[in-house]
């Protein structure tokens, strides 16, 4: 496309197909090209719908820009959509695609929730504690003409407890995206009966930045069967001989932390932590691993949902696949549910690591907190492996207890 001098605030474009960042080793993007440097790109959707998007030109006013179209991508939505170009003084708004039910208080969407591709019908909740006295209003939003365009709603009560969906009722061997087809060993030493899975997802495992080769395993997991709260359940914990990889022990004291985060300063390539942590007045709080350069991953609890998460939202390179940059919730793991430690009398010929890029490494969160946390004691071993190892997809049992490589520091939330 011939240059253009830039006099509008916005330009406006439809745009559709595959979702390769400009950053990708194989892109499907329009790109914004001022002086010879791409300056703004987009991709689609992993839909062929076109819609529209904008970028706001304010700082690049009276300079000539040149849109550029890549198309380099030849695997799944391997092609891109662009149609209407425009420059503008209002900004174009996306049409919206919603199916779900919203909560609205003063107006504005609070809550929301929508269906799972499904015709079965299930429960979900919204939290109400926080407009407790004041108006609220339900809206069911039917704005989708495409596959699933369409929402059903059923059975609004009000209640002191939510209700659980069918998701949230199952027991689950992983609460991560990225667990894939678990194998056990048969005849493992001492009847014990170890799993192990791909660390992965075939939503974008062909997609991952790394190189020369992508994803690993999980750390190799003992199963057993207990008897939990009346119930049979399976339960299960990190393999003991994963224990032969410690080496050196630092104890670090208790530290007070306020809102924001505050480095632990302890540097190492691969690292176990222990903490015990106690939140005061915090809603959320716990640790940031693998930090640097803006990048984070953070293990954190929620007070108000009595939940363990792991947030990867800022976990470096992420706009490979809509999907992968998530938060993963689930239920905290008890002592008394894990299984006893069968005796090894042999070892176990497949472990669950695998070395990828060295990333930068990290420090703990804690967002809105009003009084301090307290952050009693973390015990670090350094890892007798000093290979800098990032576990792909860091998805895989989620405790607050962790196994993960780079610096860690406290932060409460």
């Amino acid at each position: 496309m011939a240059p253009v001098t830039i006099d509008k605030k916005y330009l406006d474009f439809l745009i559709g197909g595959g979702y390769h960042a400009a950053s990708s080793d194989a892109p499907t993007a329009v790109e914004l090209v001022v002086d010879g440097k791409v300056v703004r790109s987009a991709t689609g959707a992993n839909g062929e719908a076109l819609n529209w998007a904008s970028w706001d030109l304010s700082d690049l006013q009276g300079k000539q820009a040149q849109i550029k179209v890549v198309d380099a991508n030849t695997g799944g939505w391997g092609h891109i959509n662009l149609d209407q170009v425009v420059l503008s003084d209002t900004q174009a708004k996306p049409h919206s695609d919603e199916t779900g039910v919203n909560l609205l208080v003063d107006g504005k969407v609070v809550q929301s929730a929508t269906g799972a591709n499904s015709e079965n019908l299930d429960w979900a909740s919204f939290n109400t504690a926080a407009y407790k006295g004041k108006q609220v209003q339900i809206q069911i939003v039917d704005a989708n003409t495409a596959g699933w365009g369409h929402v059903l709603a059923d059975q609004f009560t009000a209640a002191d407890k939510p209700a659980l969906s069918s998701v949230q009722r199952a027991h689950w061997l992983d609460y991560g995206q990225d667990f894939y087809a678990a194998n056990s060993f048969n005849d493992a030493p001492g009847g014990r009966r170890v799993m192990i899975a791909w660390m992965n997802n075939w939503n974008y495992g062909g997609n991952i930045p790394t190189s020369p080769w992508r994803s690993a395993d999980t750390f190799p997991r003992q199963l057993a069967l207990r008897t939990v709260n009346g119930k049979t359940q399976l339960v299960q914990e990190p393999v003991s001989e994963l224990h032969t990889l410690r080496g050196s022990e630092t104890d670090l004291p208790g530290t007070t932390v306020t809102n924001g985060t505050t480095p632990l300063g302890v540097h190492g390539s691969t690292l176990e932590l222990k903490t015990d942590l106690t939140p005061g007045t915090a809603t959320r709080f716990g640790l940031d691993v693998r930090t640097g350069a803006g990048q984070r991953t953070r293990i954190g609890y929620d007070t108000s949902t009595g939940q363990v998460y792991l947030d990867r939202t800022a976990s470096g390179a992420t706009d490979f696949d809509p999907t992968f940059s998530s938060t993963e919730h689930a239920p905290p793991r008890t002592r008394r549910q894990a299984p006893a430690p069968a005796r090894p009398r042999g070892r176990l010929l497949r472990r669950g690591l695998r070395r990828e890029r060295p990333r930068p490494t990290g420090r703990p969160h804690r967002p809105d907190l009003p009084r301090p946390v307290q952050h009693r004691r973390r015990r670090l071993r350094r890892k007798r492996n000093r290979h800098p190892h990032r576990y792909a997809g860091l998805a895989t049992g989620i405790h607050l207890e962790v196994t993960a490589p780079g610096v860690l520091s406290g932060t409460a939330a």
